[in-house]
């Protein structure tokens, strides 16, 4: 049986009943492509995937580094002008520009129930950020280190906090 654990980077983890999320992938780390549709990760049926609920997403906070097995999901949530960026690195750039690592375009100052998510297929490091000019510098920049847990163990990861 797979399990899916819920990681709200806010508040403990819940975990939920059997399952595995099947949204869109992001890109490896060194790839500059924006995510694509794939099926539910595939792996030994003991592996634990998670879903990291990023929420909200916004300037001005300091999110934590998390790490988390292959399979897993990240979910950023706002409201307002906000984006998702994938960074190369964990410096936050004085332009961001548009194209492949725009995950998701800014949206407006008065939008409300933003969200994006992506599928973490590829083992690496992932620098999220938010690309309106002085929100990453002010700390909306999420690193989440991606690993390849050993075939027939489960992740170890249950809760954050």
């Amino acid at each position: 049986m797979i399990r899916s654990v819920v990681i709200a980077l806010v508040v403990t983890a819940i975990a939920l009943g059997p399952g595995v999320s099947t949204a869109a992938p992001a890109p490896a780390p060194s790839v500059a492509s924006a995510p694509s549709s794939a099926a539910a990760p595939t792996g030994n049926a003991t592996e634990s995937f998670v879903t990291l609920n990023v929420n909200p997403w916004v300037a001005g906070k300091i999110y934590a580094p998390v790490s988390v097995p292959t399979g897993s999901s990240i979910e950023f949530v706002w409201s307002g002008a906000h984006g998702v960026y994938l960074l190369s690195s964990s410096q936050c750039p004085t332009n961001y520009t548009a194209g492949a690592n725009m995950l998701y375009n800014i949206s407006s100052a008065t939008s409300v129930n933003n969200n994006y998510t992506a599928t973490l297929t590829q083992p690496g490091i992932y620098y999220f950020s938010c690309p309106v000019t002085g929100h990453c510098p002010s700390g909306q920049l999420q690193t989440v280190t991606v690993f390849d847990p050993a075939p027939g163990t489960a992740s170890g990861i249950t809760s954050v906090t």
